[in-house]
Order: C-alpha cells, then structure tokens, then sequence
C-alpha cells in the first residue's frame, strides 16, 4: 500500500501529491460517501475513482469497504468495525426512509437514484409503525439532520405546510439498512424507548411542573 502510495505521488497521476491524497482519504471517512455531481467535491470524486485499487486497500486495512457505483455517480465505504450508532430514533427514521425510497423506485418516481417522498409522510409513517406520538420538532430535526451529516438524505427548503425540510433520499441509504431492512423496522419498532428518551421526558415535565 505503501508501495502504491508512493507510486502514485511520484508519477505526479493526475496533479496528485501527497497532501492532497491524504486529504481525500481523510473527508471520504469523515462524509462516507461522495458524489460525482458535487460541486465542491467533484475533484475528489474524480480521485477516488481513478485510485480505486489504492483506496480500496487503504480502507479494507481499517475494516472498511471501499467501493464504486458507477450507475448512480457516488463512492463511498461501508463500515465493518464497530462505529458510533444511531440512536433510536434515527434508526426508525432511517428504515423508514429506506422503505419510503424502495416505493418510489419501484413507482419510477426516482431520478437518477434519488427520490423525493413527501417529507410529512415520515412522521405518518413513524406513527404508524411505532404507534407512538409525532417526535417533537427539535427531535426530528436533530435526527433528520444527523442522517443528513451520514450521507443518506439531503435536506431543503422548509415546507411551510408541513414546516419541515424537503428530503431528497440518496441511493446510499440502501448500503447501510440490509435486505431484511423491514423486519428490522419492527425488531425496533416494538422495543420500548430508549432510557434517555424517557429520561428527557421526565426531566421536561419535572421543568414544567416547577413553572
């Protein structure tokens, strides 16, 4: 790897020094996936995919996945060891897009492997599955927010009817939930809530109560 490093730095491929390969590594693990339609990323797409070989043995050497789809333009790594996870209420949201998303493509309502559902949608769909109240505003914004930052949805303009961003769903939400995403939606759909959540209500009331 070293070796190929070295190689591909001295043979200057592409106007690539050392720095600059560093850099491309380091945002690709901090983002996760990268687009090729990105303005601001679009050189580092380009990297990345002409170093295909390279990458893909730099990020296996940290238990990672390296890989490139070349039909919907992105890259990205697919995590094997152990990471920070999403909380409960990420999750849920997370398959519940993943469903959303297989349901607009298989209606041919995606363009280019994105898909556009409506976003009021979500909290429908997370009533139903959980049969629990909407998540408060703030909470929903935080947990759409931290899918946002993971590389599976893009956020919009607000929605003056259902006062939340429009979503774009990106293809690279159907390499992080597996293929039995749904039974996966009810294992978590049918645990009770996490102890923070319960913790942070029962803190809001005790801070109403004191009003």
């Amino acid at each position: 790897m070293l070796r190929e490093f070295e190689k591909i730095v001295d043979t200057n491929s592409n106007g690539i020094d050392a720095a600059e390969l560093k850099a491309v590594a380091a945002r690709l693990r901090e983002r996760q996936f990268i687009f090729k339609e990105s303005r601001a990323l679009g050189r580092t797409y380009d990297i990345l995919v002409s170093q295909q070989d390279y990458f893909e043995d730099l990020f296996a050497a940290f238990g990672d996945e390296f890989f490139v789809d070349n039909h919907f333009g992105y890259c990205g790594i697919i995590p094997k060891a152990n990471r920070p996870g999403l909380n409960q209420l990420e999750t849920i949201f997370l398959l519940i897009l993943a469903k959303m998303h297989d349901m607009e493509c298989r209606k041919a309502r995606s363009e280019n492997g994105r898909s556009q559902p409506s976003e009021a949608i979500l909290l429908d769909e997370y009533c139903l599955a959980t049969g629990r109240e909407k998540p408060k505003p703030r909470d929903t914004k935080s947990a759409l927010d931290r899918l946002r930052k993971a590389g599976v949805i893009e956020l919009g303009k607000v929605n003056e009817l259902s006062e939340m961003q429009e979503i774009t769903i990106l293809p690279s939400i159907m390499r992080v939930v597996s293929a039995n995403y749904l039974t996966t939606l009810s294992a978590f759909t049918d645990s009770p809530a996490s102890d923070d959540d319960q913790d942070e209500d029962e803190s809001e009331t005790e801070a109403e109560d004191s009003q």
